[in-house]
């Protein structure tokens, strides 16, 4: 036996004074150790003095004034378990004494036969024996705890619960007062409690720990990325941020152990203890570094799980959505498709595909699935996605919002109203394009992972290379269809030379190339103009008209090229001439034979809006107009001589 460094505390529980004083001389004789006596004549004084005192044994008489034998002992001991106790007995009850030590005591002393050497080595001796045999018990629990724990995460149908369970047993085994999981997230800016155990008769924190800011606590960060222990005994130790956030949830002492998944930081697991300060032991911390050992390799087993799950579900709805957009050349057929295939794929009940004009760039609803009827039924400029939609396109990024009933802009009132309560929506993008918008809904709420987010801007390009592919083809099917439509005006403008039927049926063709609500074709004769075919004038409308009248039409014929005004309301000219205020678009192209200009042909339309490619289409068919129309005159000529 060495000689200890400190006295020894030693909590004598004894009622005879004579006995007392016996046992005081006994401890003083011992030379090569010192003794710290702390005596109570009654069970309950002792008790008290356990709560209140640093004892390292008792020294205990079974028979006291407030309790007898065999109960004595197993008061103090449900009190005391982690301390030895050696039990003082007299001659005629060493079968009692004896039974205690079956119950638990280290050892008993017979009064009257004991002194001063075999007393300190009984009292050593007990010391040593309680030590092995706390650490032996605490072996086999923490073995048994990790046993445990692991078999948790064999297989779990919950991690959620696994873990908890884990917090559960690891804070028991190690009584502290709380256990905790944290998480970073956010690229590494915050930080959270996801998990939470605390012991019975204290409140949860769990609510007061989320969404800290990494920033704030460098320290705490710092150690966790170098993967070092944090085993701090006094939180008065800590930097300022971590101290006062500790001492604010009421925390003494702290162990924490750094996560690590797929080789970088996840988090860190943790006990905190409020009772009292701590002095963290050596199995203690290796308790709780194997315990963070099997959860960060359940996470991260769970991490590649939900990993593989996600890119098989990515794989599968790029597949989806690419054979709906591989199955049709018809934009309104590939857009439905996409539309019904990426919401069922991702999960939501509905949906919404805008796409801007590609000459206005106003947006437009082209597409919807799964809305109810309510919604359904609205226009597009007032359905409550749209307005979605357009957010979504003018960001030109994928946004998202969980919970509608969670600061949701004002807009979006009527969706909730009509039962929806959530939504994810990405831009429809070409070469940095922005075409339109894709927005999907659910009547629940219904977070968007990062991967999902990715997974849907993907699509979003898919079906913006797709749209390109199908104008292309319209726009292919289109050029053949006007080339068709040019030699069919050729052919039918060939087959007469009277002129009433030659722009009558020059204006029919027309239509079929470039849509139009009022179409008229005027004849020149020096500044003077006479309208010889036309299609949607009132009968009211003028035949006959000076260029000065009309100053678009003398542009045309004068710079001998298309006059193009997109929006009439917007353009002085027609507003100071014209009075047709049911026109949107104007468009006149000269009429010009053997170089020189015979006269115009002007088309103007209540809905769409003309540019250079209608512009174009139309000059096409002028030329073979003015050709035809020189070709009669000549013929008309020729009969008159």
């Amino acid at each position: 036996m060495e000689p200890t460094d400190r006295p020894i505390r030693i909590l004598l529980i004894e009622d005879n004074p004579a006995d007392v004083q016996l046992l005081q001389r006994m401890l003083t004789e011992a030379k090569r150790f010192s003794f710290d006596l702390v005596q109570a004549e009654q069970l309950s004084t002792g008790l008290e003095r356990l709560a209140s005192d640093d004892i390292d044994i008792i020294l205990l008489d079974l028979s006291l004034p407030d309790s007898e034998e065999m109960n004595t002992f197993a008061q103090v001991f449900a009190c005391a378990p982690q301390i030895p106790i050696v039990v003082l007995s007299g001659l005629d009850d060493e079968t009692l004494a004896f039974n205690a030590v079956r119950a638990g005591a280290q050892d008993y002393l017979i009064k009257g036969k004991t002194d001063s050497s075999l007393l300190t080595r009984a009292i050593h001796y007990a010391i040593e024996r309680k030590r092995t045999e706390v650490r032996r018990s605490y072996y086999l629990q923490t073995e048994q705890v990790l046993r445990q724990v692991s078999s948790l995460f064999i297989d779990p149908s919950n991690l959620d619960q696994a873990i908890d369970e884990t917090l559960r047993q690891t804070g028991s085994v190690l009584g502290a007062s709380r256990a905790y999981l944290f998480k970073i997230h956010n690229q590494d800016t915050k930080i959270s409690s996801t998990h939470e155990w605390v012991v019975e008769g204290k409140s949860a924190q769990i609510d007061k720990l989320k969404g800290l800011d990494t920033a704030t606590f460098s320290w705490l960060m710092d150690n966790l990325y170098n993967n070092k222990i944090i085993a701090v005994s006094d939180v008065e130790q800590l930097s300022a941020p971590e101290r006062e956030k500790a001492k604010s949830l009421g925390v003494l002492s702290v162990l924490a152990i750094p996560i690590f998944t797929r080789g970088f930081l996840y988090g860190f697991f943790g006990v905190s203890e409020t009772a009292r300060h701590r002095e963290w032991k050596e199995e203690e911390i290796g308790l709780l570094r194997n315990t963070s050992e099997i959860l960060g390799r359940a996470i991260e087993r769970t991490q590649t799980e939900q990993y593989l799950q996600q890119r098989n579900l990515e794989l599968a709805t790029l597949n989806a959505v690419a054979q709906a957009l591989s199955a049709s050349l018809e934009l309104q057929d590939l857009l439905d498709e996409a539309l019904s295939r990426t919401t069922h794929a991702l999960g939501f009940t509905s949906g919404l595909l805008s796409l801007a004009d590609e000459h206005t760039g106003d947006l437009t609803l082209v597409s919807r699935t799964g809305l109810s009827k309510l919604l359904s039924e609205k226009p597009e400029t007032q359905h409550p996605g749209f307005k979605v939609c357009e957010r979504v396109y003018e960001a030109k990024e994928t946004l998202s919002l969980e919970d509608f009933s969670k600061n949701a802009p004002a807009e979006t009132d009527e969706i909730v109203k009509a039962g929806l309560r959530s939504y994810v929506g990405a831009p429809i993008i070409y070469k940095e394009q922005v075409l339109g918008a894709l927005c999907l809904f659910d009547t629940t709420p219904h977070p968007v992972t990062e991967n999902e987010s990715t997974l849907l801007t993907t699509i979003g390009q898919q079906i913006g290379v797709a749209i390109e592919n199908a104008r292309l083809f319209s726009d292919i099917a289109h050029e053949r269809q006007v080339a068709q439509t040019l030699l069919d005006t050729a052919e039918v403008l060939g087959k007469t030379l009277q002129l009433d039927k030659l722009l009558a049926g020059a204006l029919d063709e027309l239509q079929r190339m470039v849509p139009y609500d009022e179409a008229s074709i005027s004849l020149l004769h020096n500044e003077a103009c006479w309208v010889v075919a036309s299609h949607g004038l009132e009968s009211s409308h003028p035949k006959t008209f000076n260029l000065k009248e009309h100053p678009l039409v003398r542009r045309v014929v004068h710079e001998r090229t298309p006059v193009i005004i997109p929006n009439v309301q917007e353009e002085p000219d027609w507003l100071s001439t014209e009075k047709v205020d049911s026109v949107k678009s104007w468009l006149g192209v000269p009429l010009i034979a053997k170089d020189k200009t015979i006269g115009a042909l002007t088309i103007s339309s209540h809905h769409s809006i003309y540019n250079e490619e209608t512009a174009r289409l139309t000059l096409a068919l002028a030329h073979q107009a003015a050709l035809a129309i020189d070709n009669s005159r000549l013929n008309e000529q020729t009969r008159t001589q």
